[in-house]
This record gives C-alpha cells, structure tokens and sequence, in this order.
C-alpha cells in the first residue's frame, strides 16, 4: 500500500498482459519485455515456415534413396551468423543496464526494514514503528533492508515489476519508486465491501478488494517456496 497525502493507494480491475505499472522501473521494463519478445517473434516465424517448406519441398518417400548436396553459400552463412549477433548485443546491454538500475540504490533513498518469516511479513520503518503492511510515499525511492529468520523467501510486488530473494543468514537489499496516488472507492462499492464481510464473517481482501476504509492496494507476494503455507505469505 502507498501513501499520497495520507491516502493509502491501491491497484485492482481486470486481469491484463501486465499488471498495472506503478514504479519507475515498470515502464522500461515492460518496453523491453516486449521488444525481446517482439524480435523472437520475428526470427520464429520466418525459421518455422522455412523448416516446414523445406520438409515438405525436399521430402523423399519410404525407401527412396536421399540425395546429397554439400553446396553452401558463404554470404549468406556470414550474414544468418552476424546479423543476429547486433540484436543479442543490444538486449544484452539494454537487460544489463535495467538491472544494474534495480542494483544501484539512489542517495537519499528511505529505508525500511524487512523480515520475513514462516509465513508472513515484518515492515520496520524506524523508531520502534512495525507493520504486516508495506507503506510507501508516492514519487520518493524506497530501500528495503531485508533479512529472513528461517528459510528462504522472496519479495515481489507485481505492479513495480520489483523482485529479489531473502536469504537466512544474509541482508539483501532492493529499491524501488512507486508513481501511482492512491485511489478510493466510491460509497456504493464501500456499502457493498461491509455487506459481503458482513456475510462472510470476515474482511476478506481478496474477495472483496479493498480495505475496510474503502482503499485499494497493490498486492506483494512471496515467490520461493517456503513451506506449507507459502500461498498466504502475501500482504
């Protein structure tokens, strides 16, 4: 959850390709994301339709004697070679440079600490303040300080495409900007959030889909397995 101006922020609606962009690395991210998926799709396509061509072209029939050709052409050798060394060069240092981002922590980035656990979350922002809750100022750069007390986790939070592992015995470290203010629901929607607890028993986020003062959120998980319930490590 973020806070803008003593507002929680939050991210819901429908499923989508990505989830929504709310830090500064996710825009970038997914730009490459998809020109690299881009350029796979458009060295698959023409080598697909020549294998098929060719096995189709060239196919001999049961027992027919198959022929040799030990012709080549070497421009065109040097060419399939080269050519896609310049795209493999240039999604490398593009990758390399996305990450060396997500490494170098700003000057003047606020900490907070982070231990996770078997199975649930500890977010310690200073002078004695903890939380199950990650809160964060909109457009300020965050350093999350991170230990684990038994096994091995891992921190992600979807909507800032942010992720890094936790391990026992090591402190792990991980930044991020969120960009996006946080939204509130409308009265209706509010009315209809009390009912459906009311009904359940209990305010449950995930079905219901925002906090009980009618805030969204933006979900965080934990992706390494840790244990029997690893599934509900999230806050």
């Amino acid at each position: 959850m973020i806070f803008s101006n003593g507002l929680l922020a939050d991210v819901t609606g429908d499923y989508d390709f990505f989830p929504e962009a709310a830090s500064t690395f996710a825009e970038s991210n997914d730009w490459l994301f998809g020109a690299i998926s881009w350029i796979g799709v458009a060295f698959f396509v023409p080598i697909a339709f020549c294998l098929f061509y060719f096995a189709v072209k060239y196919r001999k029939a049961n027992g027919e004697k198959a022929e040799s050709n030990v012709a080549h052409n070497t421009p065109l050798e040097v060419a399939w070679s080269v050519f896609p060394s310049f795209f493999l060069v240039g999604m490398f240092v593009l990758g390399a440079k996305s990450y060396l981002d997500q490494r170098m922590v700003p000057e003047g980035a606020y900490e907070i600490g982070v231990k996770a656990y078997q199975w649930g979350w500890s977010f310690d922002y200073g002078a004695g303040v903890t939380n199950p809750e990650l809160h964060l100022v909109v457009d300020e750069p965050f350093e999350m300080a991170m230990r684990s007390q038994d096994v091995i986790h891992s921190l992600y939070i979807p909507a800032f495409r942010a992720k890094k592992d936790i391990v026992p015995g090591r402190l792990n470290y991980m930044w991020f900007m969120p960009t996006k203010v946080s939204e509130t629901v409308s009265e209706a929607e509010l009315a209809e959030g009390k009912a459906l607890a009311k009904e359940l028993g209990v305010w449950d986020l995930r079905k219901i889909g925002f906090t009980q003062d009618g805030y969204r959120y933006y979900d965080l998980f934990c992706t390494e397995y840790c244990g029997t319930n690893h599934s509900q490590m999230n806050a």
